[in-house]
């Protein structure tokens, strides 16, 4: 939902982040 308002390349670097933050 609030994913579409940011650029592809956010999202897939906001994702990155929490998905290996462990």
């Amino acid at each position: 939902a609030f994913l579409r308002k940011l650029p592809a390349e956010r999202v897939f670097e906001y994702t990155r982040g929490w998905l290996f933050e462990e």
